[in-house]
């Protein structure tokens, strides 16, 4: 392949261009026309010429503000670049706002040039399918149509006002390398992009955009921040690079108009361009370059990145017309393989297999930049002194968390209203953050605290000294809480006081701890003797109550109470024939070894042990019982012995486990319902249940979750009861209205049961609604693909196929085993997920023990 650049003239600067090369002697011929001349007789008239100098080359261009050739930025040119190819094939289109991108060309595509005076949905639909697909390079600008710019696009077919034409180079030997010139450094915090409307920004951080510029820089007013915006625009990353996109204008709403699609929750910061970053890239990409074989080089160029550099940018031209000829235009931005249309220079070269082209010895030192010399070291200090704010944010921000979560506190103005409140704050005065904020801090005064406590806290902290002491205050729903105060003046650079900062410990329990102490003591001392009465009335309720055992540290039984004799079976032998045993003796280990070792660890550590424990009585009985272990500690916190309280719950857990088998008799039966309407095989929802539960463990799933897949899964075709006889017994095959009659059984068996609360049958409705979708997406009834499909419908619908193509039905006789592996196996990934496929065939013998367990 080779490319050729020159500016057209006439047509004897066509043919004198292109002498050395005979058309014939290559595949297909590519033509990019960049001129500013917005003429279409003109455009119709070069085309002429140039299918009469080359045959039937594709042509794409574009009319533009400002176009350069080799190293020469242009004025008022046409620049032509011809691409000859002798191994790869070309298709263009031209798209129009009637028309949709035509999928055909985009097919075995390698290479795109996409040029735009869009900026609308046809450009964003066409670059979206471009992207889409990984392994092609885009590349190609947005010329953005305004008040400056009245261009049009066009092919060698057609010419259009607005819209986008595209080049797509269709090869198996072509080989491309980009690169893209960012240079863009974020500059302050980051910003979340809050409303947007298509390509039009609208707000950020709740901000309108065009005040966010204005507050940033200083006396500026409307008819500035469309220059400021592009000198400083915002910028994102992009696949770990800063992508900037200048505005193409102000919309009437108060936003900013740019090339391509705005998303709500981008992140973005303020931008600015690098010089010696600028710099160092272009160095790079030139010594890359230089170290590849390439027959073809093409440049895309923002005109913000030209206006930035300025002169500069010449240098920039010149570094890659040192190793090709170059052309092209300038646009409001540029496409590239970052998925974006940033204010960038991005550079494509091409070869094709066969090339033996060598590069030619080019010297890899660079131009420095003419000027900008302050800008390169105001952009090193802005970033080490960024770096250093950012390093004291960091850590002033872990402080700030840390008192966030550890304290209660607040902040007032001068006057005492609220301007902030931490959780802990709303959570321990029952109001939220919304309602404190905005409210006079007494919102929390309790009528107890007297008024002298308030006005010398007042006094004290407006001659700046900060004040401390103990408040009561009123809880939102008429509680109260007591807290510790830490009241601090907080003061601006003038010395003048600017707000105050409240922080608190709650000291509630304490204080009522302290009260009820001295409460219990005064009774005490009243009445000893009525006291120790209440205390052995007290006790006399447990022990009746409750099952109390109590063992020292060598496990040795000490106490036993009649509770205990009564729900363990040894009533007759009294309490004494338990005293001195050891505690392992009185607890069958087949029911109690599971959770033995995790009591025993906890209790060693002084913890209290709480949970239900399955138990067998002396008479061998089971019987469950609610049991907290508690340790007992003397006064220097040693460990004494340990008290067992017991709660007999046999009754509740037997009640319990019956109400959960009648539910899952009901689901099963339901499930048969359906099967027995439409005379299916009298096993198949038993069947269909055991190979789910053996797929799901398979899988991985919890014995829990796998049961309840295997309980729910007989429900799958609950919703044939409402399909006519008719169609569910027909001996033959059903005709494309009766299949669309039949498919309605998922969505009528998911309406059945989606109403209920119950496990069971919220997972039977999402297995009745779910197991004849495909994976492909080809399925019914909603047409889900992949792992949009629950994965309880993946697991039923190979297991509902398997059984209805094993066994015989009224319209058809039972497939042979492994013609039904072999379908498994070519379903895979398309019928059915292909992880469930490689379960269930790893198990394929298990399954069919299932089936012939089962048989009809």
């Amino acid at each position: 392949m080779k490319t050729v650049e020159f500016i057209y003239n006439n047509y004897n600067s066509i043919k004198e261009a292109l002498k050395a090369f005979s058309p014939s002697d290559y595949q297909d011929l590519l033509v990019h026309i960049y001129t500013t001349k917005c003429c279409k007789e003109y455009i119709k008239d070069l085309q002429i010429e140039l299918k009469k100098a080359l045959g039937s080359p594709k042509i794409i261009g574009i009319a533009a503000s400002k176009t350069f050739c080799n190293s020469s930025d242009l004025g008022e040119e046409t620049v032509v670049s011809v691409t000859f190819f002798k191994h790869s094939r070309v298709s263009t289109a031209l798209i129009t706002d009637t028309q949709q991108p035509p999928l055909e060309i985009l097919d075995s595509t390698s290479f795109a040039f996409v040029l735009s005076n869009d900026s609308g949905t046809n450009s964003r639909d066409l670059l979206r399918k471009l992207w889409q697909k990984e392994s092609v390079v885009v590349a190609g600008g947005e010329f953005a149509k305004s008040a400056q710019n009245k261009g049009f696009v066009f092919h060698q077919e057609g010419i259009a006002e607005q819209g986008v034409v595209c080049a797509c180079v269709h090869s198996s030997c072509l080989h491309i390398a980009t690169h893209s010139l960012f240079s863009w450094r974020a500059l302050g915090k980051e910003m979340v992009v809050t409303k947007a409307d298509g390509n039009s920004l609208l707000e950020v951080d709740n901000r309108d955009v065009l005040t966010l510029y204005k507050q940033h820089f200083k006396q500026i007013d409307t008819t500035e921040i469309l220059n400021i915006a592009q000198k400083f625009p915002l910028v994102l990353k992009r696949d770990k690079k800063l992508v900037a996109r200048a505005p193409l204008e102000v919309t009437k709403n108060r936003g900013l108009l740019y090339p391509l699609d705005i998303q709500i929750g981008d992140r973005v910061q303020f931008g600015f361009g690098d010089i010696a970053q600028m710099e160092q890239e272009l160095l790079e990409t030139k010594r890359d370059l230089m170290s590849q074989q390439f027959e073809s080089l093409f440049l895309f160029s923002s005109t913000y990145r030209r206006e930035y550099l300025e002169r500069d940018y010449q240098i920039e031209l010149a570094t890659f017309n040192a190793l090709a000829p170059i052309a092209g235009a300038l646009g409001s931005g540029v496409f590239d393989s970052h998925k974006s249309c940033s204010m960038t220079t991005s550079i494509v070269a091409l070869s094709e297999a066969d090339s033996s082209m060598q590069q030619k010895e080019i010297s890899s030192e660079l131009a420095v930049f003419a000027h900008h010399t302050t800008e390169k070291y105001l952009a090193n200090l802005y970033e080490t002194a960024t770096q250093d704010l950012i390093d004291e944010l960091f850590r002033l921000n872990q402080f700030r968390k840390a008192i966030e979560e550890t304290t209660i506190y607040s902040i007032t103005d001068t006057k005492g209203v609220i301007t902030f409140a931490n959780k802990n704050f709303a959570q321990l005065s029952e109001y939220s953050q919304e309602e404190l904020v905005g409210k006079p801090h007494n919102i929390v005064r309790h009528p107890d605290m007297p008024k002298e406590a308030f006005r010398d806290l007042w006094e004290t902290i407006k001659q700046g000294i900060p004040w401390r002491g103990t408040v009561k205050n009123r809880k939102k729903y008429g509680g109260y809480y007591y807290v510790n105060a830490y009241i601090f003046p907080i003061f601006g650079r003038d010395g003048e006081c600017e707000e105050y900062v409240s922080f608190r410990d709650d000291i509630t329990e304490q204080e009522e701890r302290r009260s009820r102490l001295e409460g219990e003591i005064r009774v005490a001392q009243k009445s000893k003797e009525s006291s120790l009465a209440l205390l052995s009335q007290y006790e006399n309720i447990i022990d009746t109550n409750s099952a109390i055992v109590r063992f020292d540290r060598d496990n040795t039984i000490t106490y036993v109470n009649r509770g205990f004799c009564e729900i363990h079976g040894c009533k007759e032998l009294g309490v004494q024939s338990l005293i001195g045993k050891k505690i392992a003796e009185i607890y069958d280990s087949r029911y109690f070894k599971k959770s033995a070792q995790k009591i025993y660890r906890k209790i060693l550590r002084k913890k209290i042990w709480t949970g239900l424990t399955k138990n067998i009585s002396m008479q061998g009985e089971i019987y469950y019982a609610e049991t907290t272990i508690s340790p007992i500690l003397d006064v220097d916190g040693k460990l004494v012995e340990h008290m067992i309280i017991s709660h007999d719950v046999t009754d509740l857990i037997t009640a319990q486990k019956e109400i959960e088998e009648t539910q899952k008799d009901i689901v099963f039966k339901m499930g048969a319902i359906g099967e027995v309407r439409s005379k299916e095989t009298g096993n198949h929802v038993k069947r269909v249940a055991e190979y789910s539960y053996l797929i799901a463990k398979a899988l991985g799933f919890s014995e829990q979750e796998a049961n309840l897949l295997k309980i729910a899964s007989p429900m799958h075709d609950i919703g044939k009861v409402g399909i006519s006889d008719t169609i569910l017994n027909k001996p033959a095959r059903l005709s494309e209205e009766e299949f669309e009659v039949m498919k309605t059984h998922a969505e009528m068996g998911y309406e059945m049961l989606k109403g209920s609360k119950r496990e069971i049958l919220q997972a039977a409705a999402i297995v009745a609604r779910e197991h004849h979708e495909r994976y492909d997406g080809k399925g019914y009834p909603r047409g889900l693909r992949g792992k949009e499909i629950h994965i309880y419908g993946r697991i039923t619908a190979i297991a509902d196929v398997f059984d209805a193509l094993s066994t015989k039905r009224v319209y058809k006789d039972p497939w042979d085993l492994e013609a039904i592996r072999n379908l498994i196996q070519e379903e895979r990934g398309r019928q059915f997920d292909p992880n469930v496929s490689d379960v269930f065939l790893e198990n394929f013998e298990k399954i069919v023990d299932i089936m012939k367990k089962h048989g009809d």
